[in-house]
């Protein structure tokens, strides 16, 4: 169904015609770089795997990542730490990471051979990080142009929760190589989530940060509501705490052994206390029928970080075998979390890496659909939450909601005026397309596939042109970016 765009987007009512995914498909096909936005159901992902799959019937490699699993795996793709080889924790310094690169022969051909870099759920990441891939793709490439040269492909909504440990309300759009992307934007409007439109309509009015009398009373006919889902209804809480209270409780009441997985770990006794503590690593008891959360990337054995699944069994070696959602049936070892400094292993932790999820932060629940969910917003501390919740479900009749504060139904100022600048500058796009004309479209086009494929390595510049002095590097204080949640780490 189509949303009523005259409506939702106030632009659009001035003789202004909403973009396309065709048209959207269309710039993309140019090579240019493009930041790719709108609501909840616009076709984000579905317009990023029909880019994916021109490319690929064309023999030109793409990088598919996104900053958590749960994301990259909508479109087969890695978190953007694991593709530029990042680890959790403090960034290091550019002189540092350029000889890294230059070191890495694996991770440099990896990034050589890519011609286009798409990365979903941009609105999470950092400037810092932002700017540390950049330098990771310059430096691989052997070129000065943003991100070496690679044809950048930005997707996400801003509405979102914003960035881990965000400081002086920076977002990634803040950081100069953003703009020296010089990208296109293109903001979808059609709705193609076949879902409720009264749902969709209350999210545009947090969007627009007007929610009505209508809505108000619409999502409290849902306070208490009972629904019946078959596998249960997912409960989402702003606190770990009510998280963890819950969860035990919920284990509490299955029958059968309970087994306990204690965390191994060696190397500096203070060193293994901040990796439990940075990454939420503890002794977890699990039983059969237990509902779990995996919380490490490991694409051999098939989860991700987000997976949603139940125990089922315990195999031969003690193993817990969980029955993903998507009836995987997976036997899960232990996973390794180390620390290093300078080269050198400071400390390694062992653990399952799982977590009961009967219910899960709302943090955590960004990027994820869920077929029922149970909301309590009442101590929402961050503008956004409630957007990011209550978009977690197609339809109203299968949420239902213990409460919410006036922070719950807030989104950024300053992201709303941003969202007005992406429309009309996505109207700027449009013009741009209507320009060039059918017939120069078409030449452009299949120009960029073929220089593509005529690539080859990246291309090279002056022995010595490119070359960075430690004294000339923006050297910026990463120290603070170690000290988040666990739920809050890609991996």
């Amino acid at each position: 169904m189509r949303a009523q765009a005259s409506l939702i987007y106030p632009l659009i009512g001035k003789g202004k015609t909403p973009m396309t995914q065709e048209q959207a498909l269309n710039i993309l096909k140019l090579g240019k770089n493009v930041f790719l936005t709108g609501a909840p159901g616009a076709g984000k992902t579905y317009l990023l795997a029909q880019y994916i799959d021109f490319l690929r019937l064309n023999d030109v490699n793409p990088a598919i990542t996104a900053y958590t699993g749960i994301a990259a795996s909508h479109l087969n793709g890695k978190t953007l730490h694991s593709w530029a080889g990042l680890r959790p924790g403090p960034l290091r310094a550019f002189a540092q990471e350029r000889d890294r690169v230059r070191n890495n022969q694996f991770l440099t051909a990896k990034i050589t051979r890519a011609k286009v870099l798409i990365i979903d759920e941009i609105s999470m990441l950092s400037p810092e990080l932002f700017e540390q891939v950049d330098f990771i793709c310059k430096t691989a490439r052997n070129s000065m142009e943003p991100f070496g040269g690679l044809q950048l492909i930005c997707s996400g909504d801003f509405f979102q929760i914003p960035p881990v440990n965000q400081e002086n309300g920076r977002f990634v759009l803040d950081s100069g190589i953003w703009e020296e992307a010089k990208m296109k934007i293109c903001y979808l409007h059609e709705q193609h989530r076949q879902g409720d439109h009264k749902l969709l309509g209350i999210l545009e009015e947090i969007r627009r940060g007007d929610v009505g009398a209508d809505a108000i009373a619409l999502l409290k006919s849902r306070v208490g509501a009972k629904i019946d889902a078959p596998i249960g209804v997912a409960r989402l809480y702003t606190h770990n705490e009510d998280v963890d209270e819950i969860n035990e409780r919920e284990l509490r009441k299955l029958t059968g052994p309970e087994i306990i997985y204690e965390v191994h770990s060696t190397g500096d006794a203070k060193v293994i206390e901040k990796l439990k503590k940075d990454y939420r690593i503890k002794n977890i008891s699990l039983k059969k029928g237990a509902r779990v959360m995996f919380t490490r990337n490991n694409e051999g054995m098939g989860y991700v970080n987000g997976t949603l699944g139940e125990i089922v069994d315990f195999d031969g070696d003690g193993d817990p075998v969980v029955m993903t959602f998507d009836q995987q049936r997976i036997a899960v070892a232990r996973e390794q979390w180390d620390l290093e400094d300078n080269g050198e292993t400071k400390a390694s932790v062992w653990q399952v890496p799982l977590r009961l999820a009967w219910a899960i932060t709302v943090h955590k629940s960004q990027g994820m659909t869920l077929d029922a969910a149970e909301i309590e917003l009442s101590r929402a501390f961050e503008e956004g939450m409630g957007y990011v919740a209550l978009s977690r479900v197609k339809r109203l009749e299968n949420l239902s909601l213990i409460g919410w504060n006036d922070v719950a139904l807030k989104v950024n100022d300053r992201i709303k005026r941003i969202d007005d600048e992406f429309l009309e500058q996505s109207i700027e796009t449009e013009n741009y397309l209507h320009g060039l004309g059918a017939e120069r479209v078409d030449r452009l086009q299949r120009e960029f596939v073929a220089a593509m494929k005529e690539e080859g390595e990246a291309p090279k510049v002056q022995a010595g042109a490119f070359h960075y002095e430690p004294d000339e590097v923006p050297v910026i204080d990463f120290e603070g970016y170690g000290s988040i949640n666990a739920e809050d780490i890609p991996f």
